[in-house]
């Protein structure tokens, strides 16, 4: 009997949900919740923190970063074709110049994006794949050295890592050598 109604006053207790305390000022307002990041740390340099290396998921958060601060504006079309699934695209528009931009990520990917042009459809962006590659990985250097910099990544791992590099690339010239 006991233990019966232990579990009944346990259950009865995980029931009830712990009631927020909310000030006089605050009630019937809606709150919104905001977030800054560590450092004012850029969402480029914050993903590749998480995972240690620059991927197509950094470079988008830096897109709609531009589009947050009112740099850019993002636009969905689509392309009706009978009989056929429709063709959807995104075309980004320029609002602002790049001249206020403080990050280096930031000024490379809007000069990226609108070299000459005030729109470009991402579609366009694939078709110039070679060129947008190069820029990524300007950019991907300059977010590593940045976090370098910034002691956010050891710079001793890095160095020993050049030297690995050196090291093997002395080694296979050398077993080159000696087979040929």
């Amino acid at each position: 009997l006991f233990m019966g109604s232990m579990n009944w006053l346990t259950r009865q207790k995980k029931k009830q949900k712990p009631q927020p305390i909310i000030p006089k000022e605050l009630k019937d307002r809606s709150i919104v919740v905001e977030y800054d990041p560590p450092d004012n740390l850029s969402p480029l340099e914050i993903g590749t923190l998480l995972d240690r290396r620059v991927d197509i998921t950094d470079i988008s958060s830096v897109i709609m970063d531009l589009a947050v601060r009112g740099y850019i504006k993002i636009g969905y079309l689509t392309k009706e074709i009978p009989f056929w699934p429709d063709k959807k695209d995104f075309e980004l528009i320029k609002l602002k110049d790049d001249s206020d931009l403080v990050l280096e990520g930031d000024k490379l990917m809007f000069s990226l994006l609108f070299s000459g042009r005030d729109r470009i459809k991402l579609s366009d962006l694939k078709q110039q794949n070679s060129t947008f590659q190069s820029e990524i990985t300007k950019i991907q250097e300059m977010t590593e050295s940045s976090l370098y910099d910034k002691g956010y990544f050891d710079s001793a791992k890095k160095d020993s890592a050049k030297k690995l590099k050196k090291y093997l690339v002395i080694i296979s010239v050398v077993c080159l050598m000696g087979i040929v």
